[in-house]
């Protein structure tokens, strides 16, 4: 699917004159017969797809960032982000990144609104994308631009939202959304690399994100909290692994996975001791899909990498003699998971107070999802506790959150399980003042490109947010 980022250039050339408003103004581009100035939205849905997903799940965002910062994955080299710096490209890249790709599914929006036949079921499926990564947006970031976001050169310096609206708002989008979805519509939703244009999964895709949103926000705001759930916790939400929210990469170049393509060249991670003595303490059978063993031919052993060795210490240590990620989560057509029916399980045995009626159920079906056959899943199931405790919910599902690392990330900072340690070799020394209180962070810092276009309104959400620094806790934070 890069492929189509390449067939797409003419029509991602109008995406970017529309970013969100961190851009300069342009001249205007005169008319080609040749070259198209409007996309067709098919090509606009699958783009937009493939363009976050790329983003979200690749080596550095997913993988410097959601899988360091929850203690998935450890660094054998260039250290630097699993010591908590962050690389100040990263943000610039990604931030633009993002809205890039939301403007695409903004301009489905604005072509149905215009159209004398609107693809309603096109409009829906955008409108749910849209919400999925503006969460993942603000999850983040923190506050950022959403209500005067993606409006071009109509507004070239949008306002940050705070966090607590931004929530409110994107509940509200998934609940209309998914009550304007309609399976009886004779107009197919084209170019869905997700659900093949099935409405009825998006239905239930759309309803189970608000139980994640509900479930982030419930120790702030229980009272709203508890309402979401209550809603929809026993209505049209996933009902087994065949709902997932996943996007299924090709097999070759250029529509590979792209952490399966960078491991060609590097070997940038190991699968951390966290996670690794974690699944040992526990005989998991997730231990061999998660992680390879060492390379030896003839061993079967597993050895994490310490977290957050300093560079000279990593080097030191040979990547064959501690485990590299799996081959299950590697291999080329290795979908990135936007949503599994276990977290629906995991948040449903939360909110039902930790009594174990979903708990081993949520296991199962996690099980499930990685291939562990039918008796290692049994056998595994027969040892975990029929009354879990909190802690034991907790760590299960961030066990299945593995290679979900910015889920993972928000599960951490939102639960405090497993209670992680910091970095094995200290905090990067640049941001070791103001982390002091903090095992782990707690934001990326914004884009400095922001600073430089959108000054302003950037000052207003910082005296309202707090410093731009990587503890300063999200609106939902509350541990």
């Amino acid at each position: 699917m890069k492929g189509i980022n390449k067939i797409l250039t003419g029509f991602t050339v109008l995406a970017v004159l529309l970013l969100v408003g961190c851009t300069k103004d342009f001249e205007d581009i005169n008319s080609n017969p040749n070259q198209p100035t409007k996309a067709n939205n098919t090509y606009l849905m699958t783009n937009a797809q493939f363009q976050l997903m790329d983003v979200y799940w690749d080596e550095w965002f997913n993988g410097r960032c959601g899988m360091l910062w929850s203690q998935y994955w450890a660094q054998n080299e260039y250290t630097e982000e699993s010591r908590y710096r962050a690389r100040p490209t990263t943000d610039d890249n990604y931030w633009m990144e993002y809205y890039r790709a939301l403007n695409d599914l903004q301009e489905i929006i604005r072509t149905n609104k215009n159209a004398d036949n609107p693809n309603t079921n096109e409009v829906q499926v955008a409108r749910i994308l849209k919400a999925y990564f503006f969460q993942v947006m603000t999850d983040t970031w923190g506050d950022i631009p959403y209500s005067e976001a993606l409006q071009g050169n109509d507004n070239l310096q949008p306002k940050f939202d705070s966090q607590e609206s931004i929530y409110t708002s994107l509940n509200q989008e998934l609940k209309d959304a998914q009550s304007k979805l309609d399976p009886e519509a004779t107009q197919d939703v084209k170019g869905d690399m997700i659900y093949g244009g099935k409405v009825n999964k998006w239905k239930k895709f759309a309803n189970s994100l608000r139980l994640r949103i509900a479930t982030r926000m419930k120790d702030k705001a229980p009272g709203k909290a508890q309402t979401i759930y209550d809603n929809i916790a026993d209505g049209d939400v996933f009902q087994s692994n065949d709902d997932n929210a996943t996007f299924v990469w090709g097999t070759a170049v250029p529509n590979n996975n792209p952490l399966n393509e960078d491991q060609k060249t590097r070997t940038d991670f190991s699968v951390s001791n966290t996670m690794v003595n974690t699944l040992k303490d526990y005989n998991d059978p997730r231990l061999s899909v998660y992680a390879a063993p060492i390379n030896d031919e003839s061993s079967d052993e597993y050895v994490g990498m310490t977290y957050g060795l300093r560079n000279s210490q990593a080097a030191a240590m040979s990547n064959d003699n501690v485990s590299q990620p799996g081959w299950e989560v590697y291999r080329p057509d290795a979908p990135t998971i936007l949503m599994t029916y276990d977290e629906v399980l995991f948040i449903k045995e939360e909110w039902n107070n930790f009594d174990g009626s979903y708990y081993k159920d949520a296991v199962k079906n996690n099980l499930k999802f990685w291939g562990v056959p039918a008796d290692e899943r049994a056998a595994y199931l027969n040892t975990l506790p029929d009354a879990p405790t909190q802690d034991e919910v907790y760590t299960q599902k961030w066990i299945a959150l593995y290679m979900q690392g910015l889920q993972g990330w928000s599960h951490i900072r939102r639960t405090n399980t497993p209670d992680l340690d910091p970095p094995a070799g200290g905090i990067y020394e640049s941001v070791a003042t103001y982390m002091t209180e903090k095992d782990v962070p707690t934001r990326r810092p914004y884009s400095q490109n922001i600073y430089d276009l959108n000054r302003a309104n950037l000052d207003e959400a910082l005296n309202r947010q707090g410093p731009d620094q990587i503890n300063t806790q999200l609106w939902w934070d509350v541990q």
